[in-house]
């Protein structure tokens, strides 16, 4: 299993962006999504659980650009 670390976020970061991400890209309900990203935005550190290598790589660089620091693994 594939997974991608949420790690932080940016000053001006897009959270409505990250949860529809986090929704797309992980099969997440909005109720756990919205959950996730506020945790992130609390200062702690999550682990998303993605299928494929290719779709751990897609949301990290997703993330990335909604203002949230994020790794693929």
């Amino acid at each position: 299993m594939f997974s991608v670390a949420i790690t932080g976020w940016k000053k001006g970061c897009n959270t409505v962006a990250a949860i529809k991400e986090l929704r797309e890209r992980s099969s997440i309900p909005l109720n756990e999504a919205l959950a996730l990203v506020n945790r992130v935005l609390g200062n702690e550190q999550i682990v998303v659980p993605v299928s494929t290598a290719a779709a751990a790589r897609a949301l990290a660089d997703s993330l990335e650009k909604c203002g949230f620091v994020a790794t693929s693994a």
